[in-house]
């Protein structure tokens, strides 16, 4: 559904791309226990150049999934640790 939008050069694409992106990424975060890191990363969510074209769109999606990445693999770590600790 993302790509779609992504490819989507109307403007109501853009909060559409929004919407599910902060949907799909930011409630699942809050479901996994991760509240914390959804604040970052859903205003970076808010912050981004979504009207660019296709290239662009798709940078920015890149960056909510490599920031997201971080966020998950941080909190693996801290599970981790936990375990060891225990």
């Amino acid at each position: 559904m993302v790509d779609y939008l992504l490819m989507n050069s109307t403007p109501r694409a853009i909060p559409l791309i929004k919407l599910v992106v902060q949907k799909v990424i930011i409630e699942q975060m809050n479901r996994d226990g991760m509240e914390r890191s959804t604040v970052e990363l859903s205003s970076l969510i808010e912050s981004l150049d979504w009207n660019g074209n296709l290239e662009v769109r798709q940078g920015c999606l890149d960056n909510v999934f490599a920031l997201l990445s971080l966020h998950i693999k941080t909190e693996a770590i801290s599970i981790l640790e936990l375990a060891l600790w225990k």
